[in-house]
């Protein structure tokens, strides 16, 4: 989510319990320093790593909701961690679902751009490929830059080699590789700077930027390899 809206709740979760909060969040670190509301000479500074991780709308939703709760029906302290404990620690979507419902999801978005049957059918193959192949990088904790190229480059090649079911393989091509297109990033960075939260708004265009070649480039290599025609090297 972007920063404005946890700056806000980690602003409103201190005043409950009496302190004055200030939070700068950037790509890899976030500073918090908490300072006593009636003495601002009792104060903490905390800078902590952030760690690379999938997005959770239900998280971010259930968090923002907490921060609500302790504020406005005064949780003590002890409540708040045990709500927090629970949200955190909520079972994930399974990964078998998400594969599944991602690649209907893809395959539906190539209809868009007419493509026919059997382009959705050749899309719907890449994702799963695509897709699992990112998903067991990421479980291997290999850099995502390396996750988006390879599996960019498997997604468009599957995609290639299924130009014999399709009339519209640039079509296919082209849909195949959009599960990786970030864009939470892209809104959070409008918002970022809409915020004026510029620095932040900074670093997530350069990470889209990069992320959004290394998607182009795998895409070059799988082209380029199988001579499919759509560039001239």
């Amino acid at each position: 989510t972007y920063a404005r809206r946890v700056e806000k709740s980690v602003t409103r979760i201190a005043a409950h319990f009496g302190y004055d909060a200030n939070l700068s969040t950037v790509l890899k670190t976030t500073t918090l320093t908490i300072k006593d509301a009636q003495d601002s000479s009792i104060r903490r500074t905390y800078i902590s790593a952030n760690k690379p991780m999938a997005v959770n709308f239900k998280k971010i939703l259930e968090l923002s909701a907490l921060s609500w709760n302790i504020y406005d029906n005064k949780f003590t302290c002890p409540q708040a961690r045990k709500v927090f404990a629970q949200i955190v620690k909520a079972r994930k979507h399974g990964f078998f679902k998400s594969l599944f419902l991602v690649s209907i999801a893809t395959s539906a978005f190539s209809r868009f751009f007419e493509g026919d049957i059997g382009t959705m059918a050749v899309v719907f193959c890449a994702t799963l490929v695509g897709f699992s192949l990112r998903h067991l990088m990421s479980e291997h904790h290999i850099n995502i830059r390396i996750q988006y190229i390879v599996a960019s480059f498997m997604a468009s090649s599957v995609a290639i080699f299924g130009g014999a079911f399709t009339t519209t393989q640039d079509v296919a091509i082209a849909s195949s590789v959009v599960f990786l297109v970030p864009g939470v990033y892209f809104i959070n960075a409008t918002i970022e700077l809409l915020n004026e939260n510029n620095i932040v708004a900074l670093s997530r265009i350069i990470n889209v930027t990069i992320l959004m070649s290394c998607i182009a480039i795998g895409i070059f290599f799988s082209l380029s390899l199988a001579k499919a025609g759509f560039i001239h090297v």
